[in-house]
């Protein structure tokens, strides 16, 4: 049996990647244990793990094992920045194993309220608040929910995705049409935002402040049609689960994406933008989707059987 002892060095989605990269993987032939800030995902996948202040026993235990010790990040991997891999298929290349299958890697099973009993509540008490069916909404993103401020107040935290190196974010003003839209159209469909409390607020949005653990498992409610999101954590979480459509900007699904989903390709200049954060802002303008087109392509993806 191949061991290996996995430091995560990443955001959310990255980490996500990784278990199911994991749960594809053969456990009679592969052992994987690892140390992330994002442990709760693995506890909930049922991954053995660290969190980062046990790093002492992480790599102590992985000595007694005479396991691999997996330190080097995949956005440090050259076929990566050069838009050679993807997620999938870096891990798989990192790890030395044989090629995950993409049906496979698409799946992701999760048992949060399992390891978190009180998510159970926190999903009942918002299905009850919003009584029928909705959908999910994620048009900001690159920061960490972990990163909460010390006294809790999001507020003092300043927000800017117009300087992220890849540009993800779908505007606030084409996310709140985009909204309007939906709504005008299904007015009894709820839309709930999935944001940190310092990002922008999408009006007639739902908004409430749960792990995002609760959206893996609200995701899998029957009363849920679907996600739009763009390249960030939500798409990673329900991909799957319910029908998602991406919108993309500078980064692209072949590298950070699913082919399950329906994946639009904003129109922009990709021809300098790397995956290289030593790069900087990319500063490509980016041809957005105009929100009507969006909802009208939304409502008929998540309308097919």
């Amino acid at each position: 049996m191949k061991k290996f002892f996995i430091d995560v060095k990443g955001g959310l989605g990255y980490n996500l990647s990784l278990v199911r990269v994991i749960q594809a993987l053969p456990k009679s032939d592969y052992q994987v244990k690892v140390m992330s800030p994002y442990w709760d995902i693995f506890a909930a996948a049922g991954i053995e793990y660290y969190k980062p202040e046990e790093a002492k026993d992480f790599i102590f235990d992985a000595f007694e094992e005479d396991a691999e010790i997996i330190e080097h990040r995949l956005y440090d991997m050259s076929d990566f920045i050069y838009k050679r891999l993807n997620y999938r298929t870096a891990w798989c290349k990192l790890l030395n194993v044989p090629e995950v299958p993409e049906e496979d890697y698409n799946k992701l099973d999760l048992n949060p309220e399992k390891v978190f009993p009180q998510l159970t509540k926190q999903v009942e008490d918002i299905l009850s608040k919003i009584k029928d069916k909705f959908i999910l909404v994620q048009v900001a993103g690159s920061q960490s929910p972990l990163d909460t401020p010390p006294d809790g107040d999001w507020s003092k935290k300043l927000y800017d995705y117009e300087h992220e190196p890849l540009k993800r974010h779908y505007p606030i003003d084409k996310a709140q049409k985009f909204v309007d839209e939906f709504k005008k159209a299904n007015p009894d469909v709820a839309v709930i935002q999935y944001a940190l409390p310092n990002e922008p607020q999408i009006e007639k949005c739902e908004h409430f402040v749960v792990p995002y653990l609760a959206y893996y498992v609200l995701s899998k409610s029957d009363r849920c049609l679907g996600a739009f999101t763009i390249d960030s954590s939500l798409a990673h979480l329900v991909t799957g689960n319910t029908k998602v459509m991406t919108v993309w900007g500078h980064s692209l699904p072949d590298a950070f994406g699913y082919c399950c989903n329906k994946n639009v390709i904003q129109k922009c200049r990709r021809n300098d933008i790397l995956y290289f954060s030593l790069l900087g802002p990319s500063g490509a303008k980016i041809d957005y989707i105009e929100p009507e087109v969006a909802v009208k392509d939304f409502v008929e993806y998540i309308k097919q059987v």
